[in-house]
């Protein structure tokens, strides 16, 4: 997982195929940290990026971050 600030920011996850086969998909993680900030995104199940909708609340979305995927790694 990468946050990147500047211009055009936004979340990058990578999955491993490990996780992809227990039903792990990027997209997913990258959706539900980006919509904690009025944000979307998507891609392949191995990397995807989202865009961070409402900069001000990069730093609550990095914040709930670990919560996010510890609820997506149960599934």
């Amino acid at each position: 997982m990468l946050f990147t600030i500047g211009d055009k920011p936004g979340i990058h996850v990578a999955v491993t195929n490990n996780l992809i086969a227990q039903g792990i998909k990027a997209g997913d993680i990258a959706n539900a940290i980006a919509a904690t900030a009025g944000g979307k995104g998507g891609g392949r199940p191995q990397f995807a990026s989202a865009g961070i909708g409402d900069t001000a609340r990069m730093r609550d979305a990095r914040e709930q971050t670990p919560r996010i995927v510890r609820e997506l790694l149960k599934r």
